[in-house]
């Protein structure tokens, strides 16, 4: 059954929002916000926005644009907007609308060729605190592990933290850390997050009002704690998935990890007949592409269960990466996940 799709695009302003009243109808006018609801107006809007597990290496970026609004409307979306909120929902479902991406406007590009068009430029890497401001905390002896997350959470404009891969052996060992020295950190907000966690081998981003880490690997066991997402033909699933494979090494030193696959270590022979071993290992990666239909649920760490008529490509994969695409005068509405085997004992 097909249902219709809509979006719910909620604008924040720091300063006094009048909109003209010629260009579309205006849900709610309040002094902060701006409130585009496509259920009720024809307003054409269309958005792209990537969510990635680890903002220290890739930030959450994307644009929305607007067709129909006046240059007087398009002026109000600059810097002084604090954040972009975008929701959607399917018409007919009976489901309210979910929260698909929020992020901060960083640029505002408007167009009169073939009518009014206004493009916002978003950012979703979202640290309170300016990223070229810096922060200097310095935590004092015996402090643990959650009150230097906390701390380093407050201290960049966030409510707290959450590590949804749940209480696992790995979270519990991390509450267990000890600093009898205290621990200290100065610097922009990127880098101190950056040097904390990769300490631990740990990912980082920023969801809404909260830090959000977690390791970059989740083993079966774990995997059971999910509410696991269904991707298949009938819950959205769009084509046939493909498996990816990546192969590097590592130190034969280091342990591999439940979603690596060990291809041994590379052995030479000497020209006198005797071997040699590198001191490198070669493992392997397996990963997938999926493409499905627009679901708020899905977000970087969780866990996806892909179905599929072949069968080769089905399984658990932890979701790396997401891209939402979609438009409301349009055909497209899609999501396109990247993600990482979590290892075949399920």
């Amino acid at each position: 059954m097909q249902y219709g799709r809509a979006i719910r695009l909620e604008i924040t302003n720091r300063a006094a929002n009048v909109i003209s009243k010629t260009a579309t109808t205006v849900v709610s006018d309040a002094d902060d916000i701006t409130i585009i609801d496509t259920e009720i107006q024809d307003l054409p809007i269309s958005f792209e926005y990537t969510k990635n597990q680890d903002q220290s290496e890739d930030k959450d970026v994307g644009s929305v644009t607007i067709q129909g609004i006046s240059a007087e409307t398009a002026k109000k979306f600059g810097f002084r907007f604090a954040r972009v909120k975008l929701f959607v929902k399917y018409i007919g479902t009976g489901l309210p609308y979910q929260l698909l991406f929020e992020a901060d406007v960083t640029g505002v590009e408007f167009k009169k060729e073939g009518g009014t068009q206004c493009t916002l430029q978003l950012i979703g890497n979202i640290v309170r605190t300016t990223l070229a401001n810096k922060v200097k905390l310095t935590f004092p002896e015996n402090s643990d592990f959650v009150r230097v997350v906390a701390g380093l959470a407050k201290a960049c404009g966030l409510i707290g933290f959450s590590a949804p891969f749940g209480k696992d052996e790995s979270y519990i060992q991390l509450e267990k850390v000890n600093y009898p020295f205290g621990y200290a950190a100065t610097g922009t907000p990127q880098e101190v997050l950056d040097a904390f966690f990769r300490s631990y081998n740990l990912a980082w981003r920023v969801e809404g009002n909260l830090l959000v880490f977690s390791p970059y690997f989740v083993g079966s066991l774990i995997v059971r704690d999910f509410n696991v997402i269904s991707l298949s033909e009938d819950t959205g699933l769009i084509g046939l998935p493909y498996i990816k494979t990546q192969d590097y090494t590592k130190s034969v030193d280091e342990a591999v990890e439940e979603n690596e696959i060990d291809l041994g270590i590379k052995v030479t022979t000497k020209k006198d007949g005797t071997t040699k071993e590198s001191k490198k290992r070669r493992v392997r990666k397996v990963g997938v592409e999926v493409k499905a239909l627009i679901n708020p649920a899905v977000f970087p760490d969780s866990v996806i269960q892909v179905t599929t008529s072949t069968s080769t490509p089905d399984g658990l994969y932890r979701v790396k990466s997401v891209k939402f695409t979609g438009e409301t005068h349009g055909s497209a509405w899609y999501m396109d996940i990247s993600g990482e085997d979590v290892g075949r004992e399920y």
